[in-house]
């Protein structure tokens, strides 16, 4: 072993030597000194590792594909209608959901499996809950059944199919699965843009006869607009008085419908 050279001092340093040295900016013959990395905080990392979950979980929501629902689900159980169309017993209803919401919650819902949609004129969002349909995968749009309301300034036979067309458009649908009368009240065109009693047409009823409304409703069946037509909100004593009338009567029996007034009458006691 040489000997150090004469200019340099040789002397061992331990290891708390070496880190006292570098403490006071010297160094060890045997240590370099070399920069040491940034600690980040816990508290920065812990934000870190949620950001990235959040995105990964954001990614997998929006490109994996809508999953069937499942056989034993109650949301892949429906009835069938007269009309031969099978109607999901459960569905998404929208009313009262605000603009900005019934989109969203109509896409979700046909992702978490619903395949039944309950719109209405009335509720003023079927303009949104169109744009959601369209926007749903094409296998998934074609399971899911759409159901809409005539409202009660809308019972007159002349105000029918224009009301039903403007509810087409605003659900950019070219059919509909189902057109019930929202309740069985018919009134004004004022009353309804008064808007203040949903439920007595704010006292301003204007006598329509619901069996007139029930055959406008039915021509739209003819024409191919609307798969099926029903009720809603109706009571026992309305329900009788609608499937009592000669005119419904004959349109059972033109229709091949033999008991289709023995189950309305049925479902309404």
């Amino acid at each position: 072993m040489l000997p150090p050279p004469a200019n340099m001092a040789y002397r061992r340093t331990s290891p708390d030597r070496v880190d006292e040295a570098a403490d006071q900016g010297t160094s060890s013959p045997h240590q370099r000194e070399t920069p040491r990395p940034a600690r980040r905080s816990a508290l920065e990392v812990a934000v870190w590792v949620v950001i990235t979950l959040l995105v990964v979980l954001a990614a997998a929501f929006v490109t994996a594909p809508a999953p069937p629902p499942h056989a034993a689900s109650p949301m892949a159980q429906s009835i069938m209608l007269s009309s031969g169309a099978a109607m999901p017993l459960l569905g998404l209803g929208t009313w009262r959901a605000g603009a900005g919401e019934v989109g969203a919650a109509v896409l979700l819902a046909a992702r978490l499996g619903y395949r039944h949609v309950d719109c209405a004129d009335r509720y003023g969002n079927q303009r949104e809950v169109g744009n959601a349909l369209r926007r749903l995968p094409a296998d998934v749009r074609a399971q899911v059944f759409v159901t809409t309301k005539l409202w009660n300034s809308d019972h007159e036979p002349a105000r029918v199919r224009p009301a039903a067309l403007r509810m087409l458009r605003d659900l950019r649908l070219t059919k509909v699965d189902l057109l019930l009368l929202h309740w069985p009240l018919s009134c004004d065109r004022t009353c309804a843009a008064n808007g203040t009693n949903t439920y007595d047409c704010d006292g301003r009823p204007n006598g329509v006869p619901l069996a007139d409304t029930w055959r406008a409703m039915e021509a739209l069946v003819d024409e191919g607009l609307v798969v099926s037509i029903g009720v809603s909100n109706f009571g026992p004593k309305r329900l009788a008085a609608l499937i009592d009338d000669p005119q419904v009567g004959r349109v059972c029996a033109r229709k091949g419908q033999a008991g289709c007034k023995k189950r309305m009458r049925w479902h309404g006691t």
